[in-house]
């Protein structure tokens, strides 16, 4: 029983755009490709484009209330690494897998929880361990977390 409501236009130069996630608040997120693969974010009407620093590619695929989102990224278009970015804090933190081959981070609830797909399977991190689930708490045991901080006035959100 859906309708529809508006075409999105992202107000940024590019072309084949993917739409990929939203919360409650209208935000979106998702990536399009000029030259290279990059994310974007759509606040309040504002597009914003958003790579994960050192990538080649980025590529976003979902947004949480609070405005974490999630995604994966890669240096040369073979290895992805798995990812969140929380612009409060101006702060990317990059998930992998301990042995895995590639990680790529799909979903991200309200507490942060991520889902990670790897050539070992899927996984959910937690990046705190009192908001996971008894079944996913091994998960902390074999990730590996690098954190990337951005110059605030980079003009990230």
């Amino acid at each position: 029983k859906a309708t529809y409501k508006v075409e999105v236009y992202p107000a940024i130069s590019g072309d084949s755009f993917r739409g990929r996630g939203i919360n409650t608040a209208g935000d979106m997120v998702g990536y399009f490709t000029n030259t290279h693969v990059h994310g974007f974010l759509i606040h309040n009407g504002v597009t914003t484009q958003i790579d994960f620093p050192g990538a080649r590619d980025t590529r976003l695929e979902s947004i949480n209330n609070k405005g974490v989102m999630s995604g994966y990224w890669t240096p040369d278009g073979t290895v992805f690494h798995a990812f969140y970015y929380d612009p409060n804090k101006s702060l990317f933190s990059q998930v992998d897998i301990d042995g895995s081959g590639f990680t790529t981070g799909f979903g991200i609830n309200r507490l942060g929880n991520l889902m990670i797909n790897s050539d070992f399977g899927f996984f959910v991190f937690c990046p705190k361990s009192r908001n996971c689930r008894s079944d996913s708490a091994e998960t902390a045991k074999v990730a590996k977390v690098t954190e990337v901080h951005v110059d605030p006035a980079s003009g990230l959100r």
